[in-house]
């Protein structure tokens, strides 16, 4: 910056020298002496602010011209950048998906059931909701009457291996024809079994609620062995947690995720204003 400003006044002053004398040789010389002393005054002031002024914008231009150049190939290179992060992070996240979805859980799986053929429907059962669940890991809404498929078959394979508990599947109105973000029910339901009482006295509840137009409510109710408030953001909740932050992304404040405590029965209302 200082060295342009230097190099730009040298080049002025080196014109001024370079002209004036022809430029006041043009003054007649016919004037008083006073006269003609002023005259050369003005004369050389005049045209060192003009030669000042004419070269200081033309080195402003040139100088705007460079700082715009290298300013286009900074922002060209840093989206060059962020382009390649975001290849490396979606090589990284399909990289994922292939080690632990189809490298590793899918075959060491159908090896297994090679080796134990007795239980081959129960694993066939869990690939499957395995299958679906990764199918629909997007935050791209997908229909309602899928999520509440989902919801009942995830129910009954947590039920074949919580025996004796009871569990309430209702739904209220008719089903809308309304899109809902995948697996939004996966870790309520999952919540219920694992932190809820199992067995005869779980008394668990699962209700769709469609009474209210353009609205989606869900209610999951179950028991727990100890009383205290659930925060959503504890580490062993993080299903939940991730829910709230899909929830977002998806429907900003026309969604809601509410828990109650009441007595020993804990209960979480999901509604969403599709």
């Amino acid at each position: 910056m200082s060295s342009g400003i230097l190099l730009c006044t040298l080049i002025a002053f080196a014109e001024y020298f370079y002209i004036i004398d022809t430029i006041t040789s043009h003054i007649p010389t016919d004037l008083s002496p006073d006269s003609y002393q002023e005259a050369i005054i003005y004369t050389r002031h005049e045209t060192l602010i003009s030669i000042a002024l004419r070269d200081f914008a033309l080195f402003s231009i040139a100088g705007f011209g460079l700082v715009f150049k290298d300013a286009l190939k900074f922002n060209k290179l840093l989206k060059e950048h962020i382009n390649s992060l975001k290849e490396n992070k979606l090589l990284e996240k399909d990289m994922q998906s292939y080690l632990s979805h189809d490298h590793f859980t899918k075959d060491i799986l159908n090896l297994y059931m090679r080796q134990h053929p007795e239980i081959q429907k129960d694993l066939h059962e869990c690939m499957g909701i395995y299958e679906y669940s990764y199918n629909h890991i997007s935050c791209i809404t997908y229909p309602l009457r899928e999520e509440i498929g989902f919801a009942r078959r995830l129910t009954a394979f947590y039920q074949r291996y919580n025996p004796g508990t009871p569990v309430s599947f209702s739904t209220i109105g008719d089903i809308p024809d309304a899109y809902i973000l995948p697996l939004s029910t996966e870790p309520l339901i999952t919540n219920m079994f694992k932190h809820g009482v199992t067995g005869p006295q779980g008394n668990m509840s699962i209700e769709f609620d469609f009474s209210v137009p353009n609205l989606i409510q869900m209610r999951f109710s179950n028991k727990i062995a100890i009383t205290g408030k659930i925060v959503l953001d504890q580490a062993n909740r993080q299903g939940l947690s991730l829910l709230k932050k899909r929830l977002y992304l998806v429907y900003q404040t026309d969604a809601s995720l509410q828990q109650t405590l009441q007595d020993d029965t804990c209960t979480f209302i999901l509604t969403i204003r599709p």
